[in-house]
């Protein structure tokens, strides 16, 4: 049973992410800040008191991943430069994601890699990095690129390891926006606040993706 103080806390949260959303006018385009919000609903142990089911309906219907272990699972934003890192005992998904940025690829990095997801890809596949301390090891690893438009990462940043077919190409536009949609209608307006939330950041990448779109033309 909820006790009263962790109820507390789960609403603190919630308005925390609400009043987060709000100031996002002013800064949209922080990478940043969607990779935590969206790490926030993927993480089972957030205080959305959804569990691991906004995770499950992610990989399975945004990644398309059918084997990945969404039991018992750890996700993590910033972890080692990498955007979002989602990982159970013996798999792991890292996500790149990129709004208006390029890849950052550099020849300088003592692993020797010069692209971006390579490095990444390589660091979990061996568990090294930069720092040379301890890090996560799988054998098993997804790598997915987020972007507003669903684009391929350059093939620098691929590097000599990984291929088109390596790697998850997913968007903002249609995606994520749907994933959002669904988490709404999982929620089943049992949490204002949670709803609220979802729904500020959905229509923020709608505003994205129709700049983005406004741009291209």
């Amino acid at each position: 049973m909820e006790t009263l103080q962790s109820h507390f806390f789960k609403q603190i949260e919630k308005e925390n992410m609400l009043k987060i959303f709000s100031a996002l006018d002013k800064i949209e385009h922080d990478e940043l800040l969607y990779s935590r919000f969206i790490a926030y609903l993927l993480n089972p142990n957030a205080h959305h008191g959804m569990g691991n089911e906004f995770l499950k309906l992610f990989v399975q219907s945004v990644l398309q991943i059918d084997n990945f272990d969404c039991e018992n699972c750890t996700v993590k934003t910033e972890y080692d430069d990498i955007d979002l890192f989602i990982y159970n005992n013996e798999q792991a998904i890292i996500i790149e994601n990129k709004i208006y940025t390029a890849d950052e690829n550099s020849s300088q990095k003592s692993d020797g890699y010069k692209g971006e997801l390579e490095r990444y890809y390589n660091r979990i596949k061996k568990g090294v990095n930069d720092y040379n301390i301890g890090i996560v090891k799988r054998e098993e690893v997804f790598m997915v690129y987020l972007t507003l438009d669903g684009r391929l990462p350059s093939a620098i940043s691929m590097g000599k390891t990984l291929r088109k077919n390596d790697i998850i190409c997913i968007d903002y536009t249609k995606r994520i926006r749907k994933w959002l949609l669904d988490c709404i209608l999982i929620v089943e307006e049992k949490d204002y606040l949670l709803i609220q939330s979802i729904s500020q950041h959905q229509e923020l990448i709608t505003n994205l993706t129709n700049d983005f779109n406004q741009t291209k033309r």
